[in-house]
Protein backbone atom coordinates (compact mmCIF):
# COMPACT_ATOMS: atom_id res chain seq x y z
CA UNK A 1 0.00 0.00 0.00
CA UNK A 2 1.46 3.25 -0.77
CA UNK A 3 0.63 6.07 1.41
CA UNK A 4 -0.22 8.77 -0.77
CA UNK A 5 -1.59 8.20 -4.52
CA UNK A 6 -1.01 10.73 -7.02
CA UNK A 7 -3.05 11.06 -10.09
CA UNK A 8 -2.44 13.04 -13.26
CA UNK A 9 -0.08 14.42 -15.65
CA UNK A 10 3.26 13.19 -16.46
CA UNK A 11 4.58 15.25 -19.46
CA UNK A 12 7.71 16.84 -20.75
CA UNK A 13 8.69 19.90 -20.52
CA UNK A 14 10.56 21.09 -23.29
CA UNK A 15 12.26 24.03 -21.59
CA UNK A 16 13.98 26.82 -23.88
CA UNK A 17 18.14 27.40 -22.42
CA UNK A 18 17.81 31.12 -22.95
CA UNK A 19 15.92 32.94 -20.34
CA UNK A 20 13.72 36.11 -21.14
CA UNK A 21 13.01 34.92 -24.97
CA UNK A 22 9.49 33.60 -25.76
CA UNK A 23 9.09 30.09 -26.99
CA UNK A 24 9.72 31.04 -30.60
CA UNK A 25 12.68 33.08 -30.00
CA UNK A 26 14.40 30.34 -27.51
CA UNK A 27 17.29 28.58 -29.41
CA UNK A 28 17.04 25.62 -28.23
CA UNK A 29 14.38 23.17 -25.22
CA UNK A 30 16.16 20.94 -22.65
CA UNK A 31 13.59 17.76 -22.17
CA UNK A 32 12.90 17.53 -18.37
CA UNK A 33 9.99 15.20 -16.70
CA UNK A 34 6.86 16.88 -15.11
CA UNK A 35 3.80 17.21 -14.26
CA UNK A 36 2.60 18.44 -10.69
CA UNK A 37 0.95 15.05 -9.30
CA UNK A 38 4.07 13.53 -10.46
CA UNK A 39 6.56 15.90 -8.93
CA UNK A 40 4.37 15.43 -5.48
CA UNK A 41 4.93 11.58 -5.70
CA UNK A 42 8.91 12.39 -6.31
CA UNK A 43 8.48 14.86 -3.62
CA UNK A 44 6.85 12.51 -1.31
CA UNK A 45 9.58 9.47 -1.86
CA UNK A 46 12.31 11.99 -1.22
CA UNK A 47 10.98 12.58 2.32
CA UNK A 48 11.12 8.91 2.75
CA UNK A 49 7.49 8.06 2.39
CA UNK A 50 5.64 5.43 -0.03
CA UNK A 51 4.02 6.71 -3.00
CA UNK A 52 1.97 5.76 -6.31
CA UNK A 53 1.18 7.34 -9.64
CA UNK A 54 -1.44 6.80 -11.34
CA UNK A 55 -1.45 8.17 -15.24
CA UNK A 56 -0.99 7.37 -19.23
CA UNK A 57 2.09 8.01 -21.16
CA UNK A 58 2.50 7.83 -24.49
CA UNK A 59 4.58 4.36 -26.09
CA UNK A 60 6.90 5.95 -27.20
CA UNK A 61 10.77 7.33 -25.91
CA UNK A 62 9.42 10.10 -23.47
CA UNK A 63 7.24 7.52 -22.24
CA UNK A 64 9.88 5.21 -21.34
CA UNK A 65 11.57 7.72 -19.86
CA UNK A 66 9.20 9.24 -17.77
CA UNK A 67 8.62 5.61 -16.80
CA UNK A 68 12.18 4.80 -16.27
CA UNK A 69 12.47 8.64 -14.00
CA UNK A 70 9.68 7.77 -11.36
CA UNK A 71 10.67 4.19 -10.98
CA UNK A 72 14.55 5.56 -10.27
CA UNK A 73 12.95 7.97 -7.33
CA UNK A 74 11.36 4.78 -5.73
CA UNK A 75 7.41 5.49 -7.06
CA UNK A 76 5.45 2.72 -7.91
CA UNK A 77 4.61 2.82 -11.66
CA UNK A 78 2.77 -0.20 -11.94
CA UNK A 79 -0.79 2.14 -12.34
CA UNK A 80 1.40 4.41 -15.07
CA UNK A 81 -0.26 3.09 -18.38
CA UNK A 82 1.20 2.93 -21.71
CA UNK A 83 -1.03 4.09 -24.83
CA UNK A 84 -0.14 2.76 -27.89
CA UNK A 85 -2.52 5.26 -29.57
CA UNK A 86 -1.12 8.76 -28.71
CA UNK A 87 1.96 10.01 -28.08
CA UNK A 88 3.32 11.72 -24.31
CA UNK A 89 1.98 15.00 -23.68
CA UNK A 90 4.87 17.42 -23.64
CA UNK A 91 4.77 21.06 -22.76
CA UNK A 92 7.17 23.69 -24.21
CA UNK A 93 8.25 26.47 -21.41
CA UNK A 94 10.35 29.51 -21.31
CA UNK A 95 10.76 32.05 -18.58
CA UNK A 96 10.79 36.28 -18.69
CA UNK A 97 13.76 37.77 -17.18
CA UNK A 98 11.75 37.90 -13.65
CA UNK A 99 11.43 33.80 -13.96
CA UNK A 100 8.13 33.71 -14.77
CA UNK A 101 7.11 30.85 -17.04
CA UNK A 102 5.10 30.55 -19.83
CA UNK A 103 3.71 27.40 -21.29
CA UNK A 104 2.58 25.66 -24.57
CA UNK A 105 0.61 22.82 -24.21
CA UNK A 106 0.67 19.75 -26.52
CA UNK A 107 -1.94 17.30 -25.25
CA UNK A 108 -1.46 13.41 -25.30
CA UNK A 109 -1.48 10.38 -23.77
CA UNK A 110 -2.44 11.70 -20.20
CA UNK A 111 -5.62 13.35 -20.98
CA UNK A 112 -6.99 9.77 -22.22
CA UNK A 113 -6.47 8.47 -18.53
CA UNK A 114 -10.50 6.80 -18.34
CA UNK A 115 -12.44 5.51 -15.19
CA UNK A 116 -11.69 1.88 -16.29
CA UNK A 117 -7.87 2.21 -15.94
CA UNK A 118 -8.47 3.25 -12.25
CA UNK A 119 -7.10 1.10 -9.19
CA UNK A 120 -9.95 0.87 -6.66
CA UNK A 121 -7.49 -0.71 -4.00
CA UNK A 122 -4.92 1.10 -4.14
CA UNK A 123 -7.04 4.97 -4.29
CA UNK A 124 -9.26 3.10 -1.03
CA UNK A 125 -6.01 2.26 0.65
CA UNK A 126 -4.42 5.06 0.48
CA UNK A 127 -3.69 7.75 3.36
CA UNK A 128 -3.89 10.74 1.37
CA UNK A 129 -4.45 10.95 -2.92
CA UNK A 130 -3.68 14.09 -4.57
CA UNK A 131 -4.25 15.10 -7.74
CA UNK A 132 -3.51 18.27 -10.08
CA UNK A 133 -5.54 20.63 -12.92
CA UNK A 134 -4.49 19.77 -15.66
CA UNK A 135 -6.85 16.26 -15.43
CA UNK A 136 -9.96 18.12 -15.40
CA UNK A 137 -9.59 20.04 -18.63
CA UNK A 138 -10.88 16.97 -20.93
CA UNK A 139 -12.72 13.55 -20.93
CA UNK A 140 -12.25 10.87 -20.57
CA UNK A 141 -9.74 12.08 -18.55
CA UNK A 142 -11.67 14.43 -16.48
CA UNK A 143 -14.50 11.38 -15.58
CA UNK A 144 -11.52 9.54 -14.40
CA UNK A 145 -10.03 12.10 -11.99
CA UNK A 146 -13.11 12.81 -10.60
CA UNK A 147 -14.40 8.86 -10.30
CA UNK A 148 -10.97 8.46 -8.35
CA UNK A 149 -11.97 11.60 -5.92
CA UNK A 150 -15.16 9.84 -5.40
CA UNK A 151 -13.89 6.05 -4.51
CA UNK A 152 -10.99 8.06 -2.36
CA UNK A 153 -13.74 10.49 -0.73
CA UNK A 154 -15.89 7.71 -0.01
CA UNK A 155 -13.00 5.65 1.74
CA UNK A 156 -12.31 8.76 3.94
CA UNK A 157 -8.93 9.35 2.09
CA UNK A 158 -7.84 12.12 2.72
CA UNK A 159 -7.74 14.47 -0.61
CA UNK A 160 -5.80 17.29 -1.73
CA UNK A 161 -5.54 19.43 -4.99
CA UNK A 162 -2.90 21.00 -6.82
CA UNK A 163 -3.68 24.40 -8.82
Amino acid sequence: MSEIVTLGELLIDMVSTQKDVTLFDAPAFEPKAGGAPANVAVGVRRLGRSAAFIGKVGSDDFGRGLRRTLAQEGVDTRNLLDDPQTLTTLAFVSHSASGDPAFAFFEGAHVRLSPADLDVKLIQNARIFHFGSVSLVHDPARSATLEALRMARAAGVICSFDL
